[in-house]
């Protein structure tokens, strides 16, 4: 009998920390979803305290620091989640991230592949991917992620762009426009969208059009596309 009123204590111990743990961790994915990141770490802080094997806690304290420039110690948080939970493709995802930003790209391209293995469907995993394998030079297989990105999300702008990057650096400048377009057409208030047509358009000799990219590019901010303006467009 005592046996047994020893392990309800425990086990009731152990529900009280879980739920204690819980509200830690609902109060800081509120704060994470305000940026607030410096507060949303002191309520993980404690609640990794009341529940020391919680995966969700370590992987979003990991993700935080992350944000706060901590990438050490992000990188520890990230390995504790996997330690816990080692089949979580959200955490080699992030562990990914953590990598790609230490420059560590051969590492970051190992914890993409994992990620996809575990979870095919996420485009965002393919789009990274195909980050870190430009990074590596690896321009066939960059394209090859941003495709399978646009594949899983039609609306996965930035695969767009970073393809069009791409096909213009092998001079496919009719298929570097035809991303640029894309992408414009799912953000049409990004700079960046109508320099890279713009320049495309002046290598097939579409000066006119090239020329209301770069005037649209520079009204909403671009200062590089001036100097095309003086050039092509007096």
């Amino acid at each position: 009998m005592k046996k047994f009123f020893i392990l309800l204590f425990l086990a009731q111990s152990i529900i009280t920390y879980s739920q204690d743990s819980n509200a830690y961790i609902n109060t800081a994915l509120r704060m994470i979803s305000s940026k607030n990141y410096q507060k949303a770490l002191e309520n993980l802080d404690i609640a990794i305290k009341a529940n020391s094997k919680s995966y969700k806690a370590f992987l979003l304290r990991g993700m935080v620091k992350g944000e706060l420039n901590d990438l050490y110690g992000s990188l520890n948080d990230i390995n504790k989640a996997i330690e816990i939970k080692p089949n979580s493709s959200k955490a080699f995802y992030s562990r990914g991230i953590t990598k790609g930003k230490l420059k560590d790209y051969k590492g970051a391209l190992v914890d993409y592949t994992k990620s996809i293995d575990l979870n095919p469907k996420y485009s965002k995993v393919f789009y990274n991917r195909g980050v870190i394998r430009d990074a590596l030079n690896d321009i066939k297989g960059a394209n090859q992620d941003y495709t399978k990105a646009i594949e899983l999300n039609p609306t996965e702008q930035n695969a767009y762009f970073n393809r069009g990057n791409n096909k213009q650096k092998a001079n496919d400048f009719r298929g570097a426009i035809e991303d640029y377009s894309k992408a414009i057409e799912i953000n049409n208030k990004e700079k960046d969208y109508y320099y890279s047509r713009g320049l495309a358009l002046i290598k097939i000799n579409q000066n006119y059009k090239a020329c209301e990219d770069f005037n649209k590019a520079y009204y909403l901010g671009d200062n590089d596309s001036k100097k095309f303006i003086e050039l092509y467009c007096k």
